[in-house]
């Protein structure tokens, strides 16, 4: 982890819990190692640690026996929590879930229990700023977002862009700053690119907000909710083939044969050389009324 020093702009310093969890059959990542690294990296970045979560000894394949993990995540939902952000030495130790949406699940608890959702905070913001008549643009950084502000997205007139947190009290961040919280957000095993500030067009924040619905639909069971976001999905650009082959899947399965062939030719059209994976779908859903 390299220290720096804080380039934290304006608002109250960062509240944070630090979560440390130790398996078996890793004995180099240490509570006590990955604490010290943890709490080196907040002092350098003007980050106060106001709570340990500690599983020592646990593999971090699945959520059962994770006893600290649960009580940070029972605290968010429960409002118990009095801090901001979580801290981990890298993302392994939030969890080597063998099932990546059960990770992501948890992350989006604790996103929850804060003020609002960070896409949807940011879109409000984007509205109210161009209705004002102001340079605002989203910024989809990864697992975040952000409002970019400057006279143009790319900064052509040499003026630096401020972007803004709507999620974290509507703070304001330089370039560092952003990369900062995104440091804060995953730990030191993630780079940050350049990249992740570019700016995110109407489509592109629908995209993460449609994939935003349809994790929390699938988690709730919500068959219809499921579906009609997933059909939005295939109405934006850049729907991948595993995206479409996944709704074709579900709307067969849901007694919708007729609506999963008309999405076969929607998605055969946009990936002609997929023919034979879309072709493969299509039989199954034929096969039905054989």
């Amino acid at each position: 982890m390299r220290a720096t020093s804080t380039t934290e702009l304006s608002g109250p310093p960062v509240r944070a819990a630090e979560y440390v969890r130790m398996s078996t059959e890793h004995q180099k990542y240490s509570t006590e190692n990955q604490s010290e690294i943890i709490r080196r990296y907040a002092t350098d970045r003007g980050i106060e640690i106001v709570r340990t979560y500690a599983d020592h000894g646990k593999s971090g394949l699945r959520l059962d026996g994770r006893d600290a993990l649960k009580r940070l995540i029972d605290d968010v939902r429960a409002g118990r929590a009095d801090f901001t952000a979580v801290l981990v030495y890298d993302v392994s130790r939030w969890g080597r879930f063998q099932d990546a949406d059960e990770s992501a699940y948890y992350e989006f608890l604790c996103k929850e229990a804060g003020i609002g959702i960070p896409i949807s905070l940011s879109v409000i913001a984007i509205e109210v700023g161009r209705r004002l008549g102001l340079p605002v643009f989203g910024v989809g950084v990864p697992g975040h977002f952000l409002v970019g502000f400057g006279p143009t997205p790319h900064g052509a007139s040499g003026e630096a862009i401020r972007y803004v947190d709507p999620f974290n009290g509507g703070s304001v961040l330089n370039a560092d700053g952003a990369r900062q919280r995104f440091d804060t957000m995953f730990g030191p095993g993630h780079i940050f690119l350049s990249e992740y500030l570019q700016p995110v067009g109407a489509s592109g924040i629908l995209v993460r907000m449609c994939a935003n619905l349809k994790q929390n639909y699938a988690r709730e069971r919500d068959i219809a909710g499921l579906r009609d976001i997933m059909r939005l999905r295939t109405c934006l650009p850049d729907v991948s083939i595993t995206e479409g082959r996944e709704l074709v899947r579900l709307l067969h399965a849901s007694g919708s044969p007729t609506d999963a062939l008309q999405v076969c030719d929607q998605i055969e059209a946009q990936h002609p050389s997929a023919k034979n994976l879309i072709d493969h779908e299509r039989d199954r859903v034929i096969a039905q009324f054989n």
